[in-house]
């Protein structure tokens, strides 16, 4: 280790057999990789111990060359007392398991068959800011940044490639240290409209938990273009007439176009104050517009495009966060799931 071992205890006196434990773990953490710079070990207790299992709290920070880990353990509900050395060695296993991983992929120690050596595929991609989005086996978004991706392949990065990850509990949650391709899709990731390739085989989905159903109604009367009909929510909150004028040629009334852009929106910007609360922010106000664009091709109409604008107003965020959070509304957006066939893009501000 290039820097000594820095340790700090907030809240209570460790014992000596507490500090004992933190520098045994961080010598073999030393062991473990070759070139590991510096290791942080923070314990905190935290005051309403009462409430938990176990009241302290416990990071690693872990800095190697090119990389920065972190492994985070937070009071817990738990059996009363839980040993403290007991959380210390868990955390340390964790960040052990993780340089493990990054050394077998720096190192070339994987199998080469894709099945066997994939753990995720990216799902998206923001080159202008740097970072993208993987989905892993689990179905779970793991934000990544370009210097995480193995010799500098970022640029050459596509969505739909399989690769393998290093895992890290970052300061906003999920994040890869160390990307790797290890498959590409034979053609190009698909256009809007067309057909998605499926990604590789990703081993037993996670239990679902199934929801009450929502229901939409639609009475239509008459022929297609001079009829009239009246869109509601099965909960009797809402009611709006529509027809092929107020649909197609913006005359008075509404279209279902309208209502999935209201629908959209709505989910898009429940999605967003979640990602503010977990990374700390009081999500204030979200305004968020979305611009449905309806096109005809021959003789079929497609929703093609979908425009979502959101300003957000909240003390204390930062245009960063703001940015790496629509990005992953985005994504966590169940109504954006569904409309994978059409194009969606996000425009986010501070208000």
């Amino acid at each position: 280790m290039e820097v000594p071992l820095e340790t700090s205890f907030r809240g209570f006196e460790p014992e000596d057999a507490v500090k004992d434990l933190v520098r045994e773990k961080a010598g073999e953490l030393d062991k473990l990789h070759d070139n590991l710079i510096r290791c942080r070990v923070a314990v905190e207790k935290v005051q309403s111990a009462q409430a938990f299992g176990n009241p302290f709290r416990v990071r690693i920070d872990v800095t190697v060359p090119r990389h920065e880990l972190v492994v985070k353990r937070e009071p817990s509900r738990g059996r009363l007392h839980d040993p403290l050395h007991a959380v210390i060695r868990d955390a340390f296993d964790s960040m052990g398991r993780q340089l493990k991983e990054m050394e077998e992929i720096q190192r070339g120690n994987v199998k080469a068959h894709p099945g066997q050596s994939a753990n995720a595929v990216v799902e998206s991609i923001l080159r202008d800011h740097g970072y993208g989005f993987l989905r892993d086996l689990e179905g779970r978004d793991v934000y990544f940044h370009r210097n995480s991706v193995l010799r500098g392949g970022f640029d050459a990065l596509r969505e739909g490639d399989a690769v393998r990850y290093v895992r890290e509990e970052g300061e906003k949650g999920l994040q890869a240290s160390t990307v790797e391709v290890v498959e590409r899709p034979s053609s190009p990731a698909p256009r809007p409209g067309e057909q998605e390739q499926e990604p590789p085989a990703r081993g037993k989905e996670p239990p679902r938990k199934v929801l009450s159903p929502r229901t939409g109604r639609a009475r239509w009367r008459g022929r297609y273009q001079d009829g009239e009909g009246v869109l509601s929510g099965g909960s009797g909150r809402f009611e709006a007439a529509y027809s092929f004028p107020s649909r197609f040629r913006e005359a008075a009334g509404t279209g279902p176009e309208e209502l999935l852009g209201a629908a959209h929106a709505g989910c898009f910007s429940q999605a967003l104050a979640l990602g503010l609360e977990k990374a700390g922010h009081d999500p204030g106000e979200i305004d968020t517009q979305a611009v449905v664009h309806l096109e005809r091709a021959e003789d079929r109409y497609a929703v093609t495009r979908i425009d979502l604008d959101t300003t957000v107003r909240a003390a204390g965020l930062d245009e960063k966060t703001l940015q790496e959070e629509a990005a992953r509304a985005r994504l966590e957006c169940p109504l954006s799931r569904l409309m994978k066939g059409a194009e969606i893009t996000v425009t986010a501000r501070l208000g």
